[in-house]
């Protein structure tokens, strides 16, 4: 192998492993900002105006 080669393999090597970490902080980012979306649904489908369930379950 040339030292060429395995110069380019480090660096690529070093790249995905800092992609990676960026990645992982975003999904991290996403998990704790999703969890009052997530809320606001379920208060908006348990609210008296748009009543999800209860159209559910009159239709059956």
């Amino acid at each position: 192998m040339s030292p060429e080669y395995l110069q380019d393999y480090e660096k690529e090597r070093r790249a995905m492993a800092n992609l990676e970490g960026i990645v992982r902080q975003l999904v991290s980012l996403l998990r704790y900002f999703a969890a009052p979306f997530v809320a606001a649904i379920i208060a908006w489908m348990f609210d008296e105006k748009h009543d999800v369930f209860n159209a559910v379950l009159v239709q059956n």
